[in-house]
């Protein structure tokens, strides 16, 4: 098995959107729900480079790892869900529009927290799902870049903030994943 951990590794790679605006470079990113009405959603986005991962490997375990700043709003407990950018090659959004616009994986998995205590590292529940997707696609190749969508989930007031590339303080977040490639055998007629 092989361990891959890669960390976003420019500004502009993570951010969010909100409420038709857009923050690629600041200190933190938003995941969930801004306002009771639940009508202002925080749209988080992290583009990893260099995904080493061959096409058809068999993902055993992938994980995004954040560092929390706070867990905002009323509600509890907070709901999102996870997702990738189902494409060969991700691009880093741009606009609001550019985010909310991205195509995103069948494969969804909920992430739903009741704590985020500012400076503790969390990990999401199993990605394997959404990696396996994307890896899986007839144009992936080994060191594509891969981004993971966090969308809010029907909650309401309640959000995630967790610490960006841009935030001097902590790390910014990484995926790590861990894979399989399967062995074939070659046989030989003579």
């Amino acid at each position: 098995m092989t361990s891959l951990i890669i960390s976003v590794a420019a500004s502009g790679d993570d951010g969010y959107g909100v409420n038709s605006t857009f923050d690629a470079t600041g200190a933190h990113i938003k995941g969930g729900s801004e306002d009771i009405s639940g009508s202002k959603d925080d749209f988080a986005f992290m583009r990893f480079l260099n995904v080493t991962i061959p096409r058809g490997a068999i993902i055993n375990s992938a994980v995004l790892r954040v560092i929390a700043s706070e867990r905002g709003g009323a509600g509890s407990p907070t709901l999102t869900k996870v997702k990738g950018n189902n494409v060969d090659n991700a691009s880093a959004p741009t606009t609001y529009a550019g985010l909310t616009g991205l195509a995103k994986t069948t494969a969804a998995v909920d992430w739903d927290i009741a704590t985020f205590t500012d400076g503790v590292e969390y990990d999401s529940p199993d990605l394997s799902s959404i990696i396996t997707e994307i890896i899986a696609r007839a144009g992936w190749a080994s060191g594509n870049a891969m981004t993971i969508l966090i969308d809010n989930d029907g909650g309401s007031d309640r959000r995630m903030v967790f610490h960006s590339y841009d935030e001097t303080t902590y790390t910014e977040p990484k995926l790590v994943i861990n894979y399989t490639v399967p062995f074939y055998p070659q046989i030989i007629f003579c």
